[in-house]
């Protein structure tokens, strides 16, 4: 069972920051993609970062996972 290719997979993401600017990213939502997709924001301070998906490709189950979200400083 390949729950990965059932799932539906995120496509577009908008990173919402505190101080009202936004950063609108695409993703590569293929199943056949199984890599981890690095995105890098342009640098800003932000007491709170909410990642609100836009837009996914459709599985056959109505769920979507995201393993892993972090958030750092480049370097």
């Amino acid at each position: 069972m390949d729950r990965y290719a059932e799932n539906n997979r995120i496509t577009r993401v908008r990173w919402r920051f505190d101080d009202g600017s936004s950063v609108e990213q695409r993703l590569d939502g293929t199943a056949a993609n199984r890599s981890l997709q690095t995105l890098r924001i342009p640098v800003t301070t932000s007491g709170s970062v909410v990642l609100e998906v836009l837009d996914s490709t459709p599985g056959s189950r109505d769920t979507m996972a995201v393993s892993e979200v972090r958030i750092g400083t480049a370097g």
